[in-house]
């Protein structure tokens, strides 16, 4: 009885340590991306402005340190759409996302009213 109990943890452990490590793999093939968003006319962090990573269709909200972080992105290029209710849309177009590196942007919106500036 005992050996089979022991035989199972071992089991157990090697399945956990495999699967670990093909995660580490994985990952080592995908990237990252933060972005940063402030309010432009108040020099704030932006919180709960949408951030979309349009040839994914993906959209995080900011958190109140007005960052949103993508993980495990594939490798290439990508165009990201930053919008909030009382600020001007901002697209930021060919962001590299390489294997292994995090891509990190730092954008400010601005009201609208201030376009005509």
């Amino acid at each position: 009885m005992n050996k089979v109990l022991i035989l199972i943890l071992l089991a157990t452990v090697v399945s956990s340590c495999s699967s670990k490590e093909a995660m580490k793999a994985t990952q080592k093939n995908k990237g990252d991306l933060i972005v940063h968003v402030a309010d432009g006319d108040a020099s704030l962090p932006l919180n709960e402005a949408s951030v979309t990573i349009e040839e994914l269709s993906l959209t995080l909200e900011t958190d109140k340190t007005g960052t949103a972080k993508f993980t495990a992105l594939d490798p290439g290029i990508y165009s990201v759409t930053i919008s909030h209710p009382y600020l001007k849309t901002i697209e930021e177009k060919d962001i590299k996302i390489e294997a292994g590196v995090i891509a990190e942007r730092a954008i400010e919106l601005i009201s609208n009213e201030r376009l005509g500036d």
